[in-house]
């Protein structure tokens, strides 16, 4: 009787330590694995274009800024501002097919070049990534919207 109870016991434990360790809420930290640039980049799209802000705190520099170009017109755009903006758009879906590649991509610095199709425009974006203290994060982001 003695055994039986260890055994259940102990197949309880392992059953318990292998949930541990594979379940997302125990083994992942909430905070967005800045460890590689192209995974700034696809955390980007996913805040941009599928609503997705969970880890719109870690991708940016305390120094970002935005500078947008739309028929002859230039705005900048503080980190509060466009934070505020993605935000305010959580759980918004954009109809656009986006693609993106590096231009350039080096130990500490990368600018990636984010295409996302819209059914009358093209808003492409060339998004620069520093490395600072083992992390990445957008330092500056210059778009242009493409009419047709």
């Amino acid at each position: 009787m003695k055994n039986s109870f260890n055994f259940i016991f102990v197949i309880f434990l392992v059953l318990g330590a292998m949930i541990a360790l594979i379940s997302p809420s125990f083994a992942k930290d909430k905070k967005a694995n800045n460890s590689v640039s192209h995974l700034v980049v696809d955390n980007y799209i996913k805040v941009a274009t599928l609503g997705q802000t969970d880890q719109l705190g870690y991708i940016f520099a305390d120094d970002f800024k935005q500078t947008l170009s739309i028929n002859s017109k230039v705005e900048n755009q503080s980190k509060t501002n466009v934070i505020e903006f993605l935000k305010s758009n959580k759980g918004l879906i954009s109809n656009c097919e986006t693609t993106y590649h590096f231009i350039e991509n080096n130990k500490n610095c990368a600018i990636a070049k984010v295409i996302m199709k819209y059914e009358n425009f093209t808003k492409i974006e060339y998004v620069t990534l520093c490395k600072k203290k083992q992390e990445w994060k957008i330092r500056e982001c210059n778009s242009n919207c493409v009419i047709g």
